[in-house]
C-alpha cells in the first residue's frame, strides 16, 4: 500500500492557511520568555550598574571625607584622638606633639587617664560618664603632664560612636585643646579684678568718648560706691559730669580735656559732689587703655577723696606758720639789745638836733637855711628810725605766707641790715660775693629772709671761738642750673662734727649749749615749702658753708 504524500495544508501537523502549528507556537512562547528574560537580565545589570554606580559615589565620598578629616586632624592646632571604650588611644593627630611632648605613635594603646593631675582624675571619670550615658561628654579642664613633667591645663570635649545593632559604645572621639595661656590669662584677669573691687581708691572705667555729653560709665568699683554714695547701677551709662557742681573747677576740667583729647594721661584735683549733695575734694588721675592696633577704646579713672588729707594740710600750715612766726619772733628777742641801740641812734640824733634848734630859738631867731638844714637831719633821722621799726614790723608780723617774683641778692641785702647790729657787737666781717643779673625766685620774702638770718647767726656764734680779726661772714650768690640758684653762707668757726651732720636738721637736736635745736629744721622746712633744699658742707680749712638752693620763677613747687 502506498503512502500519500503530504500534501501543502493538509493532515496532521499541518497548519491550515492563517493558523500557527503547534511547533511554531512552542517556539513563539520561547521566543517570547527569552525575550522576558533577557529584558528581565538587562533592567537587572543597569540597576546593577546603578547601585555599583551609587555605592562608588559613597566610597569616594568616604574617601574624600576621610581625606578631609585626616587633612583637619593633621593640621589641627587641636589635639584629635579616638580611644576604645576603656579610653586607649587609637588615633591621635600630630598636634600631640607641640602639646605634650610624644609622637603618636608613643600613645597609640596607652590610656588617656595616663598623665592626668591626680587631682583631676575625678573630672576625667565624669566625662567618661556622660559619653556613655548621654554620647557627648564636657568641654571640661583639667592638668595633663607633658613629656618633661610640666602641666598644661587642657579643655576636652567628646562623643561616642555607638554600634547601631546593640547600641554599645564602641569608640571614643575626643578633641583636646591646650588652655594654659587663657586660663593664666583668666587667673590674672580674676586676680585684677579682685584687686579693683578691694581697693581702696575709686576706679571708674569709660568708654573712649569725649564729645559731648561725655564718656559713658562702663563700671565703677564698690570704693567709688563708698566714696559717692552712688550704686554702680545709678551711674552705668550715665558720664562723671553727674558728679560735678559749683565748685567743679573749670579750669581744670580744661585741662582735662586737652590733655585727654591729645591721648595723654591726665592727674589733676578739683571739687566733686556726692549723691547726698556732699562736697568732697577729689584727686584723680585718669589714663588711656588701648587695643592691640594702639587705639584708645576707654579710660581709667582712679579717685580719691583728700578732703581729710586737704584739712590736716592746712592745719598742719597753719602750725607751720605759728611755728615760723614763734621763731621769728624768739630771733628779734635774741637780737632786742642790738635793735634797741641801733634804734636808739636815730632817736639820740633827732633828740640832739631838736635840742639844738631850742636853744636856737632862744638866742636868737634861726636862719631860714640853718632851719632848713637842721630839719634835714631831724627828718633823715626819723626816716631812718622808721625803716628800722618797718623791718621790724614786717620781720615779727604774723600773717599767711604770700608768695611775690623777689629779687635774691634784695633778700640777702635785707637779712645783713636786720642782722647788721649783732655783727657789728660780735665784730663779724662780712664778704659779698653776689653774682649780677640773677633770674628772680618766687618766694615768701620774710620767710626767706628769716632762713638767712638763722643761718648768718649760727655762723656768728660758730665764730666766738675765732679770733675777732679772724671772724668772717661770707655770702655768696650764683646760678648753679638752669632751674636753681644758690645762697652761700660760709663761716671760719669751729664747724661741726662728720657724726653729727646727720642730725642737724632734726627737731631739738643742738650743737649749742643753750639752743633749742628749732632753727635749722623750722629754715629746713621753709626751703622745702619753696620747692627747694638746705645743704651742709664742711669747709677742709675749717667751719661750715651752708647752702641755700631755691628754684627760679617758673620752676618753683607750690
Amino acid at each position: 500500500m502506498s503512502q500519500k504524500r503530504d500534501e501543502p495544508g493538509g493532515g496532521k501537523g499541518v497548519k491550515s492557511k492563517g493558523r500557527l502549528t503547534d511547533a511554531e507556537a512552542v517556539e513563539q512562547e520561547i521566543e517570547r520568555r527569552v525575550r522576558e528574560r533577557t529584558q528581565e537580565l538587562t533592567d537587572a545589570r543597569d540597576a546593577l550598574e546603578k547601585r555599583l554606580a551609587a555605592h562608588e559615589a559613597v566610597a569616594q565620598a568616604l574617601r574624600e571625607s576621610e581625606a578631609r578629616y585626616r587633612l583637619l586632624a593633621e593640621h589641627a592646632s587641636d589635639m584629635i584622638s579616638r580611644h576604645g571604650p576603656d579610653g586607649s588611644y587609637r588615633y591621635v593627630s600630630p598636634s600631640c606633639l607641640p602639646m605634650l611632648g610624644y609622637k603618636p605613635e608613643e600613645l597609640l594603646g596607652k590610656s588617656a587617664f595616663a598623665g592626668v593631675h591626680p587631682d583631676d582624675e575625678p573630672i576625667l571619670r565624669e566625662v567618661r560618664q556622660q559619653l556613655q550615658d548621654t554620647g557627648i561628654g564636657g568641654p571640661a579642664v583639667f592638668r595633663k603632664r607633658r613629656r618633661d613633667g610640666s602641666y598644661i591645663w587642657a579643655e576636652v570635649t567628646g562623643r561616642a560612636v555607638n554600634d547601631p545593632a546593640t547600641g554599645a559604645v564602641t569608640e571614643l572621639i575626643a578633641v583636646t585643646r591646650d588652655i594654659t595661656e587663657r586660663r593664666r590669662a583668666e587667673q590674672q584677669l580674676r586676680l585684677i579684678e579682685s584687686a579693683v573691687k578691694q581697693a581702696d581708691e575709686a576706679v571708674l572705667i569709660t568708654d573712649a568718648q569725649l564729645e559731648r555729653p561725655g564718656p559713658r560709665i562702663e563700671y565703677a568699683n564698690p570704693a567709688f560706691e563708698r566714696m559717692t554714695g552712688y550704686t554702680s547701677e545709678e551711674v552705668i551709662g550715665k558720664t562723671p559730669r553727674m558728679l560735678q557742681g559749683s565748685r567743679t573747677s573749670r579750669a581744670v576740667l580744661d585741662q582735662l580735656r586737652t590733655q585727654l583729647s591729645q591721648g595723654k594721661p591726665f592727674q589733676g584735683e578739683t571739687f566733686n559732689y556726692r549723691k547726698d549733695g556732699g562736697e568732697y575734694v577729689l584727686s584723680w588721675h585718669i589714663g588711656p587703655v588701648r587695643d592691640e592696633h594702639g587705639r584708645i577704646t576707654h579710660w581709667v579713672s582712679i579717685q580719691r577723696d583728700i578732703t581729710a588729707q586737704k584739712q590736716a594740710e592746712q592745719l598742719a600750715r597753719q602750725r607751720q606758720a605759728e611755728l615760723i612766726h614763734v621763731s621769728r619772733l624768739s630771733t628779734m628777742g635774741e637780737l632786742a639789745s642790738e635793735l634797741a641801740h641801733e634804734l636808739n641812734q636815730p632817736l639820740a640824733a633827732i633828740s640832739s638836733y631838736v635840742q639844738g634848734a631850742l636853744n636856737r630859738i632862744g638866742d636868737t631867731p634861726l636862719d631860714p637855711e640853718a632851719s632848713r638844714d637842721l630839719l634835714g637831719r631831724v627828718a633823715a633821722q626819723a626816716d631812718r628810725a622808721s625803716q628800722i621799726i618797718r623791718r621790724l614790723r614786717r620781720f615779727v608780723r604774723k600773717r599767711e605766707p604770700q608768695r611775690t617774683l623777689v629779687d635774691v641778692n634784695e633778700l640777702i641785702r635785707g637779712a645783713i641790715e636786720l642782722i647788721e647790729p649783732e655783727l657789728r657787737h660780735q665784730s663779724v666781717q662780712i664778704d659779698l660775693a653776689l653774682m649780677d643779673n640773677l633770674p628772680q625766685i618766687a618766694a615768701d620774702p620774710v620767710q626767706i629772709e628769716q632762713v638767712l638770718l638763722n643761718l648768718m647767726r649760727n655762723a656768728m656764734e660758730a665764730m666766738d671761738r675765732t679770733p675777732t680779726p679772724e671772724r668772717k661772714l661770707c655770702l655768696a650768690s650764683e646760678v648753679i642750673d638752669d632751674a636753681h640758684v644758690q645762697i652761700s653762707v660760709r663761716d671760719n668757726g669751729y664747724g661741726i662734727p662728720k657724726h653729727q651732720l646727720d642730725h642737724i636738721f632734726e627737731p631739738f637736736f643742738t650743737t649749742k649749749q643753750r639752743g633749742m635745736g628749732m632753727g635749722l629744721p623750722i629754715s629746713h622746712s621753709i626751703a622745702e615749702a619753696h620747692g627747694g633744699r638746705i645743704e651742709a658742707h664742711p669747709l677742709t680749712t675749717g667751719g661750715m658753708d651752708f647752702r641755700l638752693i631755691l628754684p627760679t620763677e617758673g620752676n618753683d613747687v607750690d
